[in-house]
């Protein structure tokens, strides 16, 4: 079996396993020595963070699990493969303009291109979406409580295009 079809079976597979309010932050095929591994990021739209429990993940990897016995069964993958499912992590990466709105009330790292040679990166809180540009404003953190800079309420506007990544961050 070619490799593409491979990746899309076990994409489908893993699609067809998730239960509502969660869905695929991520999934990789790792081809290697040892067999086959499979790594799932599974998200919790519910959640305030994105985290699903433990309890959310091994249930979802029984479910998937099932379906790759499946596609063992059918001839389509080998049962030498490995299976991981957990969280996209703290400090996840943020794709695209809804994750930012998803996320909002979140310090998020933003790192962005000042000139065509030079990023930057700071701690914002999303202020709003206007076309092209985002508007972001500096995140007030735990070390900045007692502070009353008025740096806090200034906006920066970012153009879309300009930014490199955005991921939350976690203020202890």
């Amino acid at each position: 079996m070619r490799k593409l079809d491979l990746e899309f079976d076990i994409s489908d597979a893993a699609l067809m396993a998730l239960e509502k309010g969660f869905k695929l932050y991520d999934i990789k095929l790792v081809h290697g020595k040892s067999g086959l591994k499979v790594r799932v990021l599974l998200d919790k739209l519910d959640d305030p963070w994105g985290t699903p429990t433990v309890s959310d993940c091994g249930k979802f990897a029984k479910a998937l699990d099932s379906r790759l016995t499946n596609l063992v069964n059918m001839g389509k993958m080998s049962d030498d493969y490995t299976l991981e499912v957990s969280s996209p992590g703290a400090e996840r990466e943020l794709v695209g303009s809804d994750e930012w709105v998803r996320f909002k009330d979140k310090p998020m790292k933003v790192r962005y291109n000042i000139s065509p040679v030079k990023a930057n990166a700071n701690i914002f809180s999303l202020v709003r979406l206007d076309g092209e540009t985002v508007y972001w404003k500096k995140a007030v953190l735990k070390k900045d409580k007692k502070s009353k800079n008025e740096k806090f309420n200034e906006e920066i506007g970012i153009l879309i295009k300009d930014i490199i990544q955005v991921k939350l961050y976690l203020d202890f």
